[in-house]
């Protein structure tokens, strides 16, 4: 059998940990009943005890209680590591959604989503690569997620680095504590950015995706970060940190094309870039 997972993109600006999307860049999962559990996958020397994808496939298991299965994946991965794309929310939710298969359980998002955020840690990126969308999460008693329809199209323009930068590091700068006029922006623009994605109010958006909690502190992390998010601001609606970064993402209109101006005002740089235009993912996890 085979499974399709695809990247998210979290934060959106001021929405930090609260606001993920899904965008149509996959990693895709093959996987069968094996005598000995194994990963194949390009370039991989990790034990099989560290692999996210096995530790939440054996997480699964023991979480209903049933006999671990030995099971081998075939990995074909396009989300590129440490670099705000989900990556590790893709890993997990495949986990989880091969041990669903593989259990002959019926897929149940809900429950994926449950144990992915317990894996994870918190919902923002795993709520999307489960659902697909916009999705809004919070944590109660349990993880919920609520799926945003934006009344627009929008094409997504990722501005990848060839350096990685660790989620943990990327955490560390931020402050312990934030001042309550800081809190008070964000929340505004969090309901700001929600409003106007779904009347469709794009003019809003360069105000919307302001923040005062994490983009600041992590910009210098990140090599020529204000020479290009100047730039995307002045070639797209908007644009900001994708995740814990360095990923920038730009957002334009869904038949607008940007990538060659992008490509060759990044090319000045001693970083090289990949850019990549996507759309949203709006399936999430997928069997195919």
């Amino acid at each position: 059998m085979k499974i399709r997972v695809p990247a998210t993109s979290a934060n959106l600006g001021a929405a930090f940990d609260t606001l993920g999307i899904a965008l149509d860049l996959y990693n895709y999962y093959e996987f069968k009943r094996s005598n000995k559990s194994k990963i194949i996958e390009k370039n991989y020397n990790s034990r099989l005890e560290d692999n996210l994808i096995y530790k939440s496939y054996k997480k699964t298991f023991e979480k209903f209680h049933k006999k671990l299965i030995p099971v081998e994946i075939k990995v074909n991965s396009n989300i590129p590591i440490s670099r705000g794309l989900g990556s590790s929310s893709a890993c997990i939710v495949a986990g989880i959604s091969i041990a669903y298969l593989i259990m002959d359980r019926k897929i149940d998002k809900k429950e994926i989503f449950e144990i992915a955020n317990e894996i994870e840690g918190h919902p923002d990126n795993v709520s999307p690569c489960v659902f697909g969308g916009l999705n809004t999460s919070i944590v109660v008693d349990e993880a919920i997620s609520q799926k945003i329809y934006m009344k627009n199209n929008y094409k997504f323009i990722a501005i990848i680095p060839n350096f990685k930068l660790n989620t943990k590091k990327s955490r560390d700068v931020l402050p312990k504590k934030v001042e309550f006029k800081d809190a008070i922006f964000n929340v505004s623009r969090v309901s700001f950015l929600v409003a106007s994605l779904v009347s469709g109010n794009d003019s809003n958006l360069k105000y919307a995706f302001c923040d005062k909690l994490h983009q600041s502190y992590r910009a210098d992390l990140i090599a020529n970060y204000d020479k290009i998010t100047d730039f995307l601001d002045r070639e797209s609606i908007i644009s900001y940190l994708s995740g814990a970064g360095p990923t920038i993402m730009a957002i334009t209109d869904i038949n607008r094309s940007v990538k060659s101006k992008i490509e060759d005002f990044t090319d000045q740089f001693e970083e090289e870039y990949k850019i990549l235009e996507l759309k949203v993912d709006n399936e999430g996890v997928k069997i195919l």
